[in-house]
């Protein structure tokens, strides 16, 4: 009888009995060798660097798509963008809401360059002012009191805005002709100004 203990029968779901396993025994008694990979991991690379390269050569690779009923040279993750803008804009959700996503990510991380370019001019900017008034012995807080320093420090923040930003973007009330002089002007004064403490 099936299930019965003491019958002999192999079959479905009924293994010899001294081919079973024992009770607490390992199918693997040594273990998954140390560092070992799956053989797909290995297929693509060892690390994450090599996985990213592998990728990147992948999606710049050119092959022939049909486009507009013309058969054209397109890298893959043009074709793929393609498709997806495509979709996106024939309502599917899935399509506009990665296209809007991508869009928002890429705004905010050309912003956050920006902003990285702007810190380091503005350090730049305050190791120059300080180059000036340590050469002239005179202290930062006496040299932040002159108003002179204020109109320099503002014209040389707003002209490394412009220069990173554009005109269109950071208003400018000296000419961009004018810049030059006034900024050597400014510079004059505030070094005159500094002398006479």
């Amino acid at each position: 009888m099936i299930g019965d203990k003491n019958s002999k029968k192999t079959g479905y779901k009924l293994p010899p009995k001294n081919s079973q396993w024992r009770k607490g025994q390992s199918g693997n008694p040594k273990g998954r060798p140390k560092g070992a990979k799956n053989k797909r991991y290995r297929q693509i690379g060892t690390t994450s660097a090599e996985n990213r390269d592998v990728l990147l050569a992948q999606m710049e690779k050119v092959i022939d798509v049909q486009l507009d009923g013309k058969s054209v040279k397109m890298s893959k993750i043009d074709v793929v963008m393609e498709r997806v803008l495509s979709n996106a804009m024939v309502g599917d959700f899935k399509s506009a809401h990665f296209v809007l996503t991508m869009r928002d990510a890429l705004i905010r991380e050309g912003q956050e360059d920006f902003n990285l370019i702007y810190q380091d001019s503005i350090r730049e900017i305050e190791r120059y002012f300080t180059g000036i008034y340590t050469r002239l012995g005179v202290s930062k807080r006496q040299a932040e009191g002159l108003e002179s320093y204020a109109l320099y420090k503002k014209l040389l923040k707003s002209m490394a805005l412009r220069k990173i930003y554009g005109e269109e973007i950071v208003p400018f009330d000296v000419d961009e002709a004018e810049e030059g002089t006034h900024c050597n002007t400014l510079r004059e004064n505030f070094i005159d100004e500094l002398k006479e403490l």
